[in-house]
């Protein structure tokens, strides 16, 4: 049954996120002492480290994209659930529409959270069919604001099996068994790469660490970097590197399936 008396809650647009004034400050902070740190352990120099607190303004859109990401990946597993429960549904005989109300039913039995994206996805629907609205309509629509491919293959296979009269269970079958082989493999790919992820993490901090202990157990010799204007020079070069590479590795690490 659908829920009544209040409307589910749904993101207007997956690739946006309003971030709290909490969240702002919070990311602000984290990033600009972060940085700030950073620079002293490269520079020993306080007015440097405190110009870079300034790098905590990017902090807010970091953290955005990162909670957009996770927000993404999140409906893109539950996705899954969701076609494997809608498979089961349509398999046992019942309507499209009556098999999308089964399926939202078994998900909230699986992951018994109602803040569950896809769940809050289906309660939306759910009020929605009971307005005659199509579920066709209802899956484009979920497509365009997530930017989820393979929602958009699935609206796309339901949209041409209602107007080209295609047996719907069968086609259903085949789509949820080429989009979950899809997702399995992507998944495979991410635990693969989870520990490759944590390597790439600990070498960037090397740069850090080594620094830091060379300025507390030899601080006459790192001294001497810090003494003429080419050893700034030197460590800017260093800190721009180090940058770069962040964003490189960050980059590669980003497989896309």
């Amino acid at each position: 049954m659908a829920q009544t008396g209040k409307k589910p809650r749904v993101p207007a647009d997956y690739n946006e996120y309003r971030l709290t004034a909490a969240q702002m400050l919070g990311s602000a902070l984290a990033l600009g002492l972060v940085a700030a740190a950073v620079a002293y352990v490269f520079y020993m120099n306080l007015i440097i480290a405190a110009a870079a607190l300034l790098v905590g303004l990017a902090g807010p859109r970091m953290y955005k994209r990162m909670l957009i990401a996770k927000r993404r990946k999140a409906l893109n597993l539950q996705f899954k659930d969701f076609l494997y429960a809608l498979n089961s549904s349509m398999s046992a005989g019942k309507s499209l529409k009556e098999a999308l109300v089964a399926a939202r039913d078994d998900m909230r039995v699986l992951y018994m959270d109602d803040r569950n994206i896809m769940i809050q996805e289906l309660d939306a629907m759910a009020v929605k069919l009971e307005m005659s609205a199509r579920v066709t309509t209802l899956m484009s629509d979920l497509a365009r604001r997530s930017g989820n491919e393979d929602i958009r293959s699935f609206a796309t296979v339901l949209e041409s099996g209602e107007t080209k009269g295609i047996d719907q269970i069968q086609l259903i079958q085949k789509t949820v068994r080429v989009i979950s082989e899809k997702l399995e493999v992507k998944q495979e790919i991410e635990t693969k790469v989870a520990s490759v992820k944590m390597e790439q993490k600990v070498m960037l901090a090397m740069p850090v660490l080594l620094t830091l202990m060379m300025n507390l157990m030899a601080p006459d010799y790192m001294q001497t970097l810090y003494e003429h204007p080419l050893g700034y020079l030197i460590v800017t070069v260093v800190v721009a590197l180090l940058g770069i590479s962040v964003v490189w590795s960050n980059r590669i690490m980003d497989i896309n399936v």
